[in-house]
């Protein structure tokens, strides 16, 4: 799985704002991969995590860039890992 990848290659995070960026990450891959809730929900929650990780918007301290940058991980290592959800 990329989180366990991702995570596992990662050094250990202490700071919190690591560790909430994580949690960010993870969720997003979730809400890609298997979102929860009724057809509506679920589709609205792929679509935005979709857009999320597509955008490379800098200037936003959560996007995903720079969560990746922060992380000491290689954006598009990870695009490559959701590519079948992401539908590129």
């Amino acid at each position: 799985m990329i989180e366990n990848d991702a995570t596992e290659r990662l050094q250990p995070v202490r700071e919190p704002e690591h560790i909430l960026m994580l949690k960010v990450l993870k969720l997003a891959i979730d809400d890609l991969r298997e979102p929860r809730g009724s057809h509506t929900k679920k589709m609205k929650l792929k679509r935005e995590a979709k857009q999320w990780f597509l955008s490379d918007q800098p200037d936003w301290p959560f996007s995903f860039v720079n969560l990746c940058e922060t992380l000491g991980l290689e954006p598009q290592a990870v695009l490559d890992r959701l590519k079948e959800h992401l539908g590129t």
